[in-house]
């Protein structure tokens, strides 16, 4: 319905939000969300998160919500590794959807995670909430209250030509829904980014609905106005033609920037729930958060974009999301309860992890990831394997997606040691200089949460094949002039400020780049060899020379806008993960040595001005809105 007090504010700059008027107050909906578990099964050393022990929190608040109530995720609630590698192997029902059956979601969003394995996988996770275990298992454990299996919403996904997907449309899969909240219908209109055919799998089967032309276009304006045009008729057909009392959108989108970009343009839409991001938001309410976790000051949980309350948790399992919205008799918002709303901390200190989730899917997973316990090699070194989540390198910080890591040298050496080897072995006839690019989108933490430092000490497999769940594979593209060198280290670092997947961990040469020059146009300032060679000064290039690149099979098919699909990419079949084992225990003697790889990097990329300076160059208009792989 209409919101009262509508009012727009910068997307950089979200307020407080809106105190609910009680005196006014007719009503109240609480809306329990989540968003990007991926595969944070289990709880840190300290107790908190797990899924066990989130389905308990989760049950626990929804028993004690007052008034309306509903239960959605925002996607991203599976991602490739060994424990979904295992969960696939193992057969229907996957291990991560008995979970989310057992948490008891009232609609779902399908992330970009969820389609990395392709539609088969997608169409085996939504299938097995019908196969979840419905009574009690051999232990003797049953459901807990509220398991169910969710209505999979998807407004802007067109799965109609897909032999995985087609058949689940109507029964599982649907472009909207209603869902009844006590009293209420609350319609529910769910978004995935406009961006998913070049972050994760579909195939071409999987198509955008979008008004207008180039729903992938590149100026994030457009693309939030073609979304928002879907999602305002959407609801309007809720509200007009299926009874819906109250909207609230639930969107994949890769960032409250993006998410807020579309706020400006909506109408009928009372909430948004976002994903993607990663964002910790800070909590008006002064609810507590576990402990080290800083919240990002400049996104507050339910702070509005032209009226609408924006919420989303920062994933793994550490978290529940409770928005509490006010209304008046006639349905239109009168704000947030922030007294009632924030983050929920997941403490298994304080609850019981739910035995029916523990059996059926954490001990499975516990078996399986025992397999891979198989030491391959020993680190003198922390490896840093930090997402950089809530990060800049406008202020400063590590992680693999805003700077260069330890970890992700030692992947682009691996990758590009692996090219050089099968050239000498096989004689592949490359006589240009082997350089490698890894994305730093394909570095992942395996079921241990997402911003993770890799203690120095024993290296297993289950470790590397963490760091690697893609399945992707290596090989090379030969040819690659200066000019589309530059070219690509420009799309590398195009997003870094919004700790983007795209941000290139390299091998074989060094750059710097310029934050305060212009996105995909002269932020790349020098290119240089390892051995010193300048191959771009800022305003020549100094040689002619081409180049081969060792790339992964993502990127070289587009994966995170990199723009080499018109080049031919030479598939070796190598998997990442094997050649990254093979490279620690052959080329390295199964020691990764300080020297050779020491904490913060050596120096292979530069940014310019220094961190921490950018604000007093006045350059907060940086953090444009744009979207990342989450």
């Amino acid at each position: 319905m209409k919101r009262v007090g509508a009012s727009a504010f910068s997307t950089l700059a979200l307020v407080a939000a809106l105190g609910a008027g009680s005196a006014q107050a007719q009503y109240e909906l609480t809306i329990l969300h989540h968003n990007d578990g991926e595969n944070g099964f289990f709880a840190d050393g300290a107790g908190f998160g797990g899924i066990g022990n989130f389905v308990t929190t989760l049950g626990d608040l929804r028993t004690a919500a007052a008034g309306e109530v509903i239960t959605v995720s925002a996607g991203d609630q599976i991602l490739p590794g060994t424990a979904l590698s295992a969960s696939i192997t193992n057969g229907t029902p996957l291990w991560p959807a008995i979970g989310h059956y057992a948490a008891g979601f009232d609609a779902m969003v399908l992330g970009n995670h969820e389609f990395d394995l392709g539609t088969g996988v997608t169409a085996n996770y939504i299938s097995s909430f019908g196969s979840a275990p419905a009574t009690s298992t051999p232990g003797g454990f049953s459901p807990p209250t509220g398991a169910q299996a969710p209505a999979f919403v998807n407004t802007n996904l067109d799965f109609s030509a897909d032999v995985n997907l087609n058949p689940l449309v109507g029964s599982s899969i649907f472009s909207s829904t209603v869902i009844n909240s006590g009293t209420k219908n609350i319609g529910i209109v769910g978004v995935t980014t406009p961006e998913l055919a070049t972050v994760s799998n579909p195939g071409p089967d999987v198509t955008l609905v979008a008004p207008g032309t180039n729903p992938n276009n590149t100026s994030d304006a457009i693309a939030a106005g073609q979304l928002a045009g879907i999602v305002n008729a959407a609801a309007a057909d809720l509200i007009n033609n299926q009874g819906a009392d109250n909207v609230i959108l639930v969107g994949h989108l890769q960032g409250i920037s993006f998410d807020s970009l579309v706020a400006n343009s909506l109408t009928d839409i009372d909430a948004i729930v976002a994903a993607g991001g990663g964002e910790l938001m800070a909590d008006a309410g002064g609810h507590n958060l576990i402990p080290g976790d800083v919240p990002n000051t400049a996104t507050v949980y339910g702070s509005t974009v032209n009226g609408v309350p924006i919420v989303t948790t920062p994933g793994g399992y550490n978290y529940v999301g409770q928005l509490v919205l006010d209304f008046d008799a006639a349905g239109n918002l009168l704000g947030v309860d922030t007294a009632n709303s924030g983050l929920q901390a997941v403490n298994g200190n304080l609850v019981t992890a739910d035995p029916y989730t523990v059996e059926t899917v954490e001990n499975p997973i516990t078996a399986a990831l025992a397999g891979g316990n198989v030491q391959i090699a020993t680190s003198e070194v922390a490896l840093d394997s930090r997402r950089s989540n809530g990060l800049s390198p406008l202020t400063g910080g590590a992680g693999e997606r805003i700077a260069e890591t330890n970890l992700g040298n030692l992947i682009a050496d691996a990758l590009r040691d692996r090219i050089s080897d099968e050239n000498t072995e096989f004689n592949l006839g490359i006589t240009e200089n082997i350089l490698g690019i890894m994305n730093a989108g394909g570095i992942r933490q395996d079921s241990n949460g997402q911003d993770t430092i890799i203690p120095a000490g024993p290296i297993t497999e289950g470790i590397v094949d963490g760091q690697l769940p893609f399945d992707n594979t290596a090989g090379y593209i030969s040819g690659v002039t200066p000019q589309r060198l530059k070219d690509i280290l420009e799309n590398a670092v195009s997003e870094v400020e919004n700790v983007d997947g795209r941000f290139a961990q390299v091998s074989g040469l060094e750059f710097t780049y310029d934050l305060t020059n212009t996105a995909d146009v002269d932020r790349v300032v020098e290119i240089k060899l390892e051995d010193g060679t300048i191959i771009f000064d800022g305003t020549n290039f100094l040689t002619t020379d081409s180049f081969t690149i060792a790339f992964l099979s993502f990127t070289a098919g587009g994966g995170d806008d990199y723009p080499v699909t018109d080049l031919t990419f030479i598939d070796l079949g190598i998997n990442d993960a094997e050649l990254l084992k093979e490279y620690l225990i052959n080329d390295l003697g199964g020691v990764i040595t300080s020297a050779d790889y020491p904490e913060g990097g050596e120096g292979r990329i530069t940014v310019i001005p220094e961190p921490g300076s950018l604000a007093l160059l006045g350059l907060g208009s940086l953090l444009v809105a744009r979207r990342r792989r989450g």
